[in-house]
């Protein structure tokens, strides 16, 4: 654990070292104040019992001469007032110093979270192909602040902790050696024991805890998620039975582990006054006189009343760690992955390529977990033309188009825009602002109209006109004229109050807004029906000509109207031609068209 801590300390917190060392060395500041409110407890209790030591103690007699105090009494107020203001000014550095703690973390959490933000914005198109997006999500909503709070400053409390503990067991040592000594090793082994048979348990609990959640939410993603074919089935009471029984699991399990959490402070406590007695004993069977063992019994008294509570602290941070320490390797192994991984530096000011002639591809290769996914990639599309990429699933496609569009670097070959190689990071991103991308399923973002249109561009620096003339190209500024508010309306999570289509043609309106030179659409019409895949075409075609249309689509209706067609096999352009070329020379290609319904004039 001690090294998997110093290993997030020396990665996500060597800015935060100083601070850190701050305090560690507060903590011991700490328990000094303990150990002197404690240890004021001495003189106390002693002029309680007799007030002559004034006079026979070197020490009291030096404070009862040098503050010219008249009556015995007098001293024992100060000492008392002494023992007062101590435990108040120690409160009340421990506030600030509760405080000063969860401000350092606050900034590091925010510090942690920009820092993941910015390797997973920096990492390679690739990172993200085999990462789960809800995985990252969760990892910036969630884990970060979980690592954070249950392991680090879980660290730092329990540390924080065991030096008091460790303070105050010291002062117990120099005043009580052998009933401190038998009491502590008594206290040790009842507290592993303790500990031990906690953890069995909790372990056991936690994975049949894991287990039932896993069975629930399969019931729940089956019954809900597919609720059109539970209905469809006429399955609604078998799902309510089996959500019944999955949950009703869940609750048994999730109080018997509510129960097992709350156990360890009354067992302590248990454990604790066992001690507490043991130790009594032994230190008055030590005492040699009754006064001397009545101060000793308020000096332990103390001493239990102030590390009791330190003692259940230590031990319920120790669990923090424990169940938090799985999260915190996970996160640390992610992120020695990202920072692994080659880092695409970005800035706020690109300049778009401009395309002027055309944009080549040369003996392009390219692997994918040492799988070839494209092979000998030779490639010419001219500036302003209509090219469309057909072939089966699997067929490389998608991976071209990635490459296209700077996404992906080829593993071999050259890739050029006009007389310039795409070779750089920099040209890379300047390729990819050069062109606007129209996937299968656009996300549409819970905003206003004008934001989804204006992706990724500050409110106060959206250009309406822009935004207008964009929605008025892809020919759905209509639907949103209607409305009250028009591109300042709300569109909804996910664009759920939008059909296919209407989705399809906002995400064309956020390609043009940018007024790219290159247009990419991967699967734009595929999901849509044949009346809605024939407006969204209309609105590619009026775009033929004005900019270069690089289009993959299954229907081969949507490419109708392309200059120029590739068809694409096992990672290969087999060949390229139109329409006519093509259907003369490959019988698959021919078939496809008589299904397709398509003539050729």
């Amino acid at each position: 654990m001690a090294s998997l801590f110093w290993k997030i300390i020396n990665e996500l917190g060597a800015n935060y070292k100083p601070r850190i060392i701050a305090l560690f060395l507060l903590s011991i500041i700490a328990g000094l104040m303990e150990v002197g409110g404690i240890a004021l407890i001495f003189p106390l209790i002693s002029l309680l019992g007799n007030p002559d030591l004034v006079n026979t103690n070197t020490y009291l007699n030096m404070i009862y001469v040098t503050l010219d105090l008249s009556e015995p009494i007098d001293l024992l107020y100060i000492v008392a007032g002494l023992i007062g203001l101590i435990f108040i000014l120690k409160n009340l550095f421990m506030i600030w110093y509760k405080y000063f703690e969860l401000r350092i973390l606050r900034e590091w959490r925010n510090d942690v979270c920009g820092y993941v933000m910015e390797s997973y914005l920096k990492a390679p198109f690739t990172y993200h192909l085999r990462k789960s997006s809800y995985k990252m999500i969760n990892t910036l909503n969630s884990t970060v602040s979980y690592v954070l709070y249950s392991f680090v400053y879980a660290c730092f409390s329990l540390v924080s902790n065991i030096i008091v503990i460790l303070m105050l067991i010291t002062f117990m040592l120099v005043n009580f050696f052998v009933p401190t000594i038998i009491s502590g090793t008594v206290l040790a082994l009842m507290t592993y024991i303790q500990a031990r048979s906690m953890r069995k348990h909790t372990k056991h609990v936690s994975e049949n805890i894991n287990e039932a959640r896993a069975l629930n939410l399969n019931v729940l993603t089956q019954g809900i998620a597919a609720i059109k074919e539970t209905k469809s089935y006429t399955k609604e009471e078998y799902f309510l039975n089996s959500y019944r029984y999955s949950n009703k699991s869940i609750t048994h399990l999730d109080n018997k582990m509510t129960f097992l959490q709350n156990l360890p402070p009354y067992i302590s406590e248990i454990v604790l006054v066992i001690t507490v007695i043991l130790m009594s004993c032994l230190v008055l069977a030590e005492a040699f006189t009754p006064m001397g063992g009545m101060l000793s019994l308020a000096i332990l008294a103390a001493v239990a009343f102030r590390i009791a509570p330190l003692i259940n602290r230590a031990l319920y941070f120790f669990n923090e760690i424990r169940s938090a320490y799985g999260a915190a390797k996970e996160f640390t192994v992610e992120l020695d992955e990202l920072k692994n991984k080659d880092k695409e530096f970005f800035s706020s000011s690109i300049v778009p390529l401009v395309l002027n002639k055309e944009m080549k591809l040369e003996n392009v290769n390219f692997a994918y977990n040492d799988k070839a996914v494209l092979k000998d990639i030779n490639l010419i599309i001219p500036q302003g033309k209509f090219i469309g990429i057909i072939g089966a699933s699997g067929a490389g496609k998608t991976t071209l188009v990635d490459i296209i569009l700077g996404l992906l670097r080829p593993s071999t070959g050259e890739y050029f825009i006009d007389d310039l190689s795409i070779n750089s990071s920099e040209r890379l991103r300047s390729l990819r602002a050069a062109t606007g991308y129209v996937s299968q399923s656009p996300y549409i973002f819970n905003s206003t109209v004008r934001e989804n249109v204006a992706f990724g561009v500050a409110k106060d620096q959206i250009d309406d006109n822009k935004v207008t003339e964009a929605l008025k190209m892809a020919k759905v500024d209509d639907l949103f004229r209607d409305r009250e508010n028009y591109i300042y309306s709300e569109i909804g999570d996910n664009g759920n109050s939008l059909s296919g289509g209407q989705r399809q043609r906002l995400a064309i309106a956020r390609a043009l807004y940018v007024e790219t030179d290159i247009i990419v659409l991967d699967e734009a019409t595929s999901s849509l029906d044949v009346e809605t895949e024939y407006d969204i075409t209309q609105v590619v075609n009026g775009m033929k000509g004005k900019k270069t249309i690089i289009a993959i689509a299954h229907r081969l209706s949507t490419l109708k109207e392309c200059d120029e067609l590739i068809l694409m096999e096992k990672g290969r352009i087999v060949d390229m031609g139109t329409f006519e070329v093509l259907k003369n020379r490959h019988k698959s290609f021919s078939r496809l068209l008589s299904l397709s319904n398509i003539e050729i004039s």
